[in-house]
């Protein structure tokens, strides 16, 4: 007997097995699946696979079919898990070996895609399934029923699913499935007429009239649109507040910060990027959201800020020297933080220095960056940038520069007299494109300081639901609260400038992504994404462009691709269910209906 991949040949084969484990569709249909696998056209983000055990004689008498998905019970999230859709022999051939051979080319088959760990599924009276792990050595570690053994190079945590054609599996399945029907999905195109599968944490199908357990939970979505879970990369989660003098308070505020997080997912945000906090506290704080003791989107955290500068409030760290910088990444990266954070004060010579510890690390690294333009940190390799412009007078004609305020005001000056289709922006453009460098723009950050006394901010509807621990001092804490009419007009008359920038460099292939650099004053948690989505639309980016930066684009640049950000098979159940198409008009993104985040109906 031998095991190896299927081929086109065993499809009759291959479609009366399956119809033997999963009775639940025909032969014909699962026919269907199995050519669409073998073709090599999975729909799926992850890898599948088939494998069938022959005899010397060239039977095929039985199978296994083993993809990749981003989370499995009892397995480390932060990778993907090889796991086993289904495990068949015929009756006649059991117990002779055949099973336990395809069990371990499935588990070589995830080492091959660079697994640690493995799954399945079974359900508790499956007696088969239970003495088939038993006797290759697994021990049972929780009751649904969990197996763990550790082999030779690979740790595996086994919910082994499916020795018996009774359909047992499926009637656990049914359990935990959810199936939004008749829906439109909207991810990088328009899909009509789509059922989405939801079995836990993943999407398993989305198919028109995809295939499901009997007793699946069936919403009907007709006239609905589902979009992915939207990505909010800007979030300062552990942000302290302002009193109502202005002066920012000496440590966090826990509960301000639990409701902003509950405020983010009730507005379909179910992951978040925090560029900056306290870094014991940040670390902490993600790790009690991500394994579901706090409520909240996913978070990916940076750690304190670092700055070449004396000023120091938490979160900023002030270094200077090299040694200063690689010490600091060196224990934000012991600490488990997921990026790094430079600021605008660093130069070129330390920004070098920190871009490179960081990769040595393993970490991305991102900056709010001035002294060191987005062109020298484009050629030294940072990942990301931060924020509307890059504000440097070196970007600007050079009869312009003597009289450059670097203040806020200052950016008013700046966005008057620099030219977005001239060389410096163009060579800007070019090496953030040429390096890969993702830009976060976060407009409304800019919006909210230039338009700081329209009635916009000041008397927006969604004031009311910003924790007020927050929203008490914005008045107080505003950046721009001593400007003067005549400032704000002129910093207005200069928004269109900004809008201007922001097109040309999505024009030049800039991959961007959506931000809010909420809770900094009027940027209420949450509804704030939908305003920067509409102010991105606003710059001339068309809204399908914007979802992808609020979904696909974040999931790129958080390195989450294979697990976040679209709507397909293997992917992680992060959803939003709209009443009405944003594609029409961009402000349809807040007409939310239902939110799932791994599965999981929040709102």
């Amino acid at each position: 007997m031998k095991i190896r991949k299927a081929r086109s040949s065993d499809l009759d084969r291959l479609a009366a097995m399956r119809a033997a484990l999963w009775p639940e569709d025909t032969a014909e249909g699962h026919a269907k699946e199995v050519a669409v696998i073998l073709s090599g056209a999975w729909p799926g983000a992850y890898p599948y696979a088939i494998l069938v055990a022959e005899t010397d004689d060239g039977a095929v008498i039985g199978f296994a079919e083993v993809t990749l998905r981003s989370y499995a019970d009892g397995c480390d999230p932060a990778h993907p898990v090889g796991y086993l859709e289904g495990w068949f022999v015929e009756e006649a051939h059991r117990r002779q070996g055949a099973g336990a051979a395809l069990m371990r080319a499935s588990e070589d088959w995830a080492k091959t895609q660079g697994c640690t760990e493995m799954a399945s599924d079974t359900w508790h009276d499956n007696e088969p399934s239970l003495r088939a792990h038993e006797s290759l050595g697994y021990e049972v570690v929780d009751r649904v029923v969990t197996f763990r053994k550790t082999l030779a190079a690979l740790l595996v945590a086994f919910l082994w699913g499916g020795l018996q054609p009774a359909g047992a599996a499926e009637r656990a399945e049914a359990r935990s499935t959810v199936v939004l029907h008749n829906v439109t999905v909207i991810d990088g195109g328009t899909r009509t007429a789509q059922d989405i599968v939801i079995r836990g944490e993943q999407i398993v199908s989305v198919a028109p009239h995809a295939a499901h357990a009997k007793n699946a939970e069936v919403i009907d979505g007709t006239g609905r649109f589902v979009i992915p879970g939207l990505v909010d990369m800007h979030v300062h989660v552990l942000t302290h507040p302002w009193d109502d003098q202005g002066n920012l308070q000496p440590r966090f505020d826990r509960a301000a910060s639990l409701a902003l997080l509950e405020l983010l997912l009730q507005q379909g945000v179910t992951t978040i990027r925090d560029p900056g906090s306290e870094t014991e506290a940040a670390v902490t704080l993600r790790d009690l959201v991500n394994r579901g003791a706090a409520k909240g989107p996913r978070i990916f955290t940076a750690g304190r800020i670092i700055n070449q500068s004396p000023f120091h409030p938490e979160p900023f760290l002030p270094v200077v020297t090299a040694g200063d910088v690689r010490r600091e990444i060196r224990w934000q990266k012991a600490a488990g933080v997921d990026a790094i954070k430079i600021y605008g004060s660093m130069t070129p010579e330390l920004t070098k220095v920190a871009v490179d510890e960081a990769h040595a690390a393993g970490l991305p690294i991102i900056g709010h960056l001035q002294r060191t333009t987005w062109t020298e940190a484009a050629k030294l390799g940072i990942d990301g940038i931060e924020h509307f412009a890059p504000w440097a007078p070196s970007y600007l004609p050079e009869a312009a520069r003597a009289k450059y305020e670097q203040t806020m005001f200052g950016r008013v000056y700046w966005l008057r007299h620099v030219d977005v289709h001239g060389p410096e922006i163009a060579e800007m453009i070019a090496a953030m494109k040429a390096h890969g460098v993702t830009l976060d723009p976060t407009l409304i950050a800019l919006h909210t300081k230039f338009f700081g006394n329209d009635p916009r901010w000041l008397r927006n509807p969604d004031l009311a639901l910003a924790p007020r621990a927050f929203s008490a001092g914005w008045a107080s804490g505003s950046f721009t609260k001593g400007w003067t009419d005549a400032q704000y007009a002129e910093a207005q008359q200069a928004w269109p400038k900004q809008l201007a920038l922001i097109r040309k460099i999505y024009e030049g292939g800039v991959r961007l992504t959506v931000g809010t650099d909420t809770p900094t004053p009027w940027i209420v948690p949450g509804t704030s994404v939908h305003d920067e989505m509409a102010l991105l639309v606003s710059a001339g980016i068309p809204p399908s462009a914007v979802l992808e930066m609020a979904t696909r684009n974040a999931a790129r640049a958080l390195k989450r691709e294979r697990e976040l950000g679209s709507v397909a098979a293997g992917m992680r159940a992060d959803l939003v269910v709209l009443s009405k198409n944003p594609l029409v008009k961009i402000e349809h993104t807040r007409s939310i209906e239902m939110v799932f985040q791994r599965g999981q109906r929040v709102r």
